[in-house]
């Protein structure tokens, strides 16, 4: 029979690990020496917020260069999606941040070809909302697929047709084995 407040040895009780909400916020407020202290006491890097955002994935819509830094050095899962299927890929290329869009591509365990809830990739995010270096930064990464259709049987390259980006059509031609 168990006493009361006396917890089996199989399951440590760690006081003074650091709250998720606690690694979320530091990231999300670019404060790399709280993120870094918070890591070094055991706290969750790949922990999640109520909408399934991650540090990484908060840090890099924040703009966050040294945190993004600071949790791939601390070998976050840089795959992890939040409620949306987006990862910080995703993120990078959706709001065009090129400086944290190549530290990713840079991570060996990228999977640049993920998709979010809707089938869209990364490459797609970056095309449909015009970020040109994005996109040429993603059709250099290694595997990444231009033909992978979202939800709605659209490509990359067809949304690079319908968007009509000069500078973005033409990079997806030149990336393409057939002519769009």
């Amino acid at each position: 029979m168990k006493e009361r407040g006396v917890f089996p040895l199989s399951a440590p009780v760690r006081a003074s690990s650091p709250q998720p909400q606690q690694i979320l916020q530091a990231a999300r407020n670019g404060n790399k020496e709280e993120l870094l202290r918070l890591i070094n006491s055991g706290g969750d890097i790949n922990c999640k917020d109520s909408h399934g955002d991650t540090p990484l994935i908060v840090a890099t819509w924040g703009k966050h260069v040294d945190c993004v830094k600071i949790l791939l050095d601390s070998r976050v899962d840089v795959n992890k999606t939040n409620g949306e299927g987006r990862t910080a890929l995703f993120c990078a290329a959706l709001a065009g941040h090129t400086e944290i869009l190549q530290l990713l591509l840079n991570t060996p365990t990228i999977n640049v070809n993920r998709q979010n809830r809707f089938g869209w990739t990364a490459l797609s995010a970056a095309i449909d909302n015009g970020h040109a270096e994005c996109v040429r930064l993603l059709l250099n990464a290694p595997g990444i697929d231009i033909y992978l259709p979202n939800n709605n049987g659209h490509t990359p390259l067809s949304i690079a047709r319908e968007k009509g980006n000069p500078t973005i059509y033409n990079l997806m031609q030149e990336a393409s084995l057939f002519p769009i």
